[in-house]
């Protein structure tokens, strides 16, 4: 039986689908709003790649003839040459664009996207589609990540399962598949078990499979030979799945999941069908357009990202269509130089003296590259390149903290993982509490300001604070930290109210994750559902949730009082500050439309409760937000600590209204 593996040779209409891929991707990283799902350009890129790749590797493999320090050798001096550059240019304009922090997480990511490391880094850093993502200039790389992770690791796995197998072809086969099994199971089961979309898009385990359909077209290549008509129905129908990929999918898809089936088997129809000469498409593919941008794609994707976010941070807002405009052809323009003067060249140094510089020169730029990244991060991002105002207020909040507390465990929480759980109390606090606060980084952060208040009413009291736990009886969220700890941290306080008779229970959590529909502005955190432990993990929404907990306290004799949403806003406000200090423009408008939106379904379940006698709400909104915007500073004091959480300034805002609902309600169970 013939081999089915093909020796490789070049197909010009390939370059046309990558011109679609990196196009897609510019124009949506430039907000144009026709194509809101243009960043599924790195999935048709993922297929592109492991049809590529292993239609060239796998006749040596087969063979008996493959070398894996060559494929090593090939792949560095394809990807790194452009990768070094990009990341020069990054730090270069980073030092004079970059606030500290900015620099340092600049030169973090540097080092990680020099190590194939940026997937890895940025999964438990920040999600793809945050507002904040737009400060990353090298949060594209993430991609390159998982594309040479699968070069680490599937060819030699290959190369293994040949060498011991009697039927090599077959062997790599069953690699092919079961790779491909394995890495869409982990997809799906993260995406719709583990509600885990960071996850799934970052890290490769869940990516693999795009890359390794391409490879399993490269192992078959040729085989599948349809009709003219048959042709024309598959082609054309894939194109349709490609353009309803970018035009319907939107960063609010649940994404990859099986919606990234469509783009992905679209691709591989394409490379699959050798599109017949004379055919629309193949004329549309191979046109000079199509070529032009399919040969420097790769710099262009490199290039394209910073172009786009050191503008707008210089600028300190959104990109007029004009900019945009002129950002694309410089773009286009810088990666056709480092295409023609700096990718091709070292590509083509393949044996002698040439191959050797041109290794030994990477190597000991990528060395100079790494210290210099070093130095930025020891010196924490060289504040002193600010001017004098900006590094004012760099100083000012360089020491705000974190917003849990460090405190010592409160005696009955010791059985639990003191790792994930914040205990504090106030003076005298021990066996006569008069209130417990209880929730995630939001109560934490009221705790520094209200404590001292606290202590001077004589309200003793102690706060139980947990990350990703929501002051919520009886349900728990699809992250796996804390899960069991949260249960527990729940029971215990309830038993704390009925054994105690403690009698106000404060509840404050960042209750737009839970209850809102939308992603969150900063983080762009999704939508976090909440699973009922008393009915069998169903779906419970979140204001029955709310209201079966203050029910769950009020039947003990305690008064409800319960901390409102704080306004988010869509940037880290400190590091706007600074940066826009130290570049002069005015802050961005946080809209008060924004807020209502995000938090509408928050505000209906609390004013719901609000009616109870037993319970007060306190809305932090209304001390921030006029008709039109929310407060983010005040003078050039930042009101944050980042987009989200109260800085000490902030929550003094709040704080009168938290203290007299605290001693209205316990002066009226007195």
């Amino acid at each position: 039986m013939k081999d089915p593996v093909k020796s490789a040779s070049y197909r010009t209409e390939i370059d046309g689908l990558r011109a679609f891929a990196v196009l897609s991707v510019f124009l949506f990283h430039l907000n144009f709003a026709f194509i809101p799902g243009g960043f599924v350009g790195v999935d048709v890129f993922y297929v592109i790649s492991g049809y590529v790749i292993l239609r060239s590797m796998l006749p040596d493999i087969i063979d008996g003839k493959f070398s894996l320090a060559g494929f090593y050798d090939r792949r560095i001096r394809r990807i790194y040459p452009a990768l070094i550059l990009v990341v020069a240019l990054a730090l270069a304009v980073g030092f004079i664009i970059n606030t500290p922090k900015e620099f340092v997480s600049l030169a973090e990511s540097s080092v990680a996207a020099l190590f194939s490391g940026s997937n890895i880094y940025f999964n438990d850093r920040l999600d793809y589609f945050a507002a904040a993502a737009r400060t990353i200039p090298l949060l594209h790389t993430w991609s390159l990540g998982v594309e040479f992770q699968f070069y680490l690791l599937i060819p030699l796995l290959l190369l293994l399962s040949a060498r011991f197998a009697t039927n090599r072809s077959k062997a790599i086969l069953m690699v092919l598949l079961a790779l491909l099994a394995i890495s869409f199971i982990s997809n799906v089961l993260t995406v719709y078990l583990l509600f885990d979309s960071n996850f799934a898009f970052y890290m490769p385990i869940t990516r693999f499979w795009e890359i390794g359909v391409g490879g399993l077209i490269a192992y078959w290549d040729g085989r599948f030979k349809p009709g003219k008509a048959l042709s024309a129905v598959l082609t054309y129908s894939a194109i349709i799945g490609l353009v309803a990929s970018v035009t319907l999918i939107d960063e609010n898809t649940t994404f990859p999941g099986l919606v990234a089936l469509l783009p992905v088997s679209a691709t591989a129809v394409l490379v699959q069908i050798v599109p017949r000469n004379g055919s629309f498409y193949k004329r549309v593919v191979t046109s000079p357009p199509a070529l032009f941008f399919g040969q420097i794609s790769y710099s262009l994707y490199l290039f394209h990202w910073p172009i786009i976010v050191f503008p707008a941070l210089y600028l300190g807002r959104d990109l007029v269509f004009a900019e945009k405009c002129v950002l694309f052809l410089l773009a286009t323009g810088l990666s056709f130089l480092s295409w023609k003067f700096i990718e091709t060249p070292l590509r083509r140094a393949r044996e002698g003296r040439r191959h050797s510089l041109a290794l030994g020169g990477m190597g000991a730029i990528l060395a100079a590259l790494c210290l210099i990244a070093g130095i930025v991060i020891n010196l924490k991002g060289i504040p002193q390149r600010l001017n004098p105002p900006a590094q004012e207020i760099y100083y000012q909040v360089e020491n705000k903290g974190s917003p849990v507390p460090s405190c010592t465990p409160i005696e009955g929480l010791h059985s639990m993982r003191k790792a994930a759980i914040s205990s504090c109390q106030t003076e005298g606090a021990s066996n006569n509490e008069l209130f417990i606060m209880w929730g995630d980084s939001h109560a934490g952060m009221l705790w520094h300001e209200l404590k001292p208040d606290l202590n001077k009413l004589g309200m003793s009291g102690i706060l139980a604070v947990m990350p990703a736990c929501p002051a919520l009886l009886d349900v728990h969220i699809s992250k796996l930290k804390n899960r069991e700890e949260c249960a527990q941290l729940g029971h215990y306080l309830q038993e704390v109210v009925k054994a105690k008779k403690v009698p106000l229970v404060v509840l404050s959590t960042r209750w737009g994750n839970y209850a809102s529909d939308m992603v969150s502005p900063g983080d762009g955190g999704l939508p976090t559902p909440l699973f009922d432990d008393k009915n069998n993990g169903q779906k419970i929404n979140f204001n029955d949730a709310l209201a079966r907990t203050v029910a769950n306290f009020t039947d003990l004799g305690a008064h409800v009082v319960i901390v409102g949403p704080v306004p988010e806003i869509d940037y880290n406000v400190p590091e706007m500050l600074i940066r826009s200090t130290n570049l002069d423009f005015l802050l961005p408008i946080s809209k008060r439309e924004a807020f209502d939106k995000r938090q509408a379904k928050t505000l209906q379940a609390l004013e719901r409760l609000a009616k109870r006698p037993d319970v007060t709400v306190v809305y932090p909104h209304e001390r921030f937000c006029s008709q039109g915007a929310c407060a983010v500073v005040e003078g050039k004091r930042p009101l944050y600590i980042d987009d989200d959480h109260l800085s000490n300034l902030g929550v003094d805002l709040i704080l009168p209204d938290i203290i007299a609902a605290m001693r209205s309600s316990h002066r009226a169970l007195n």
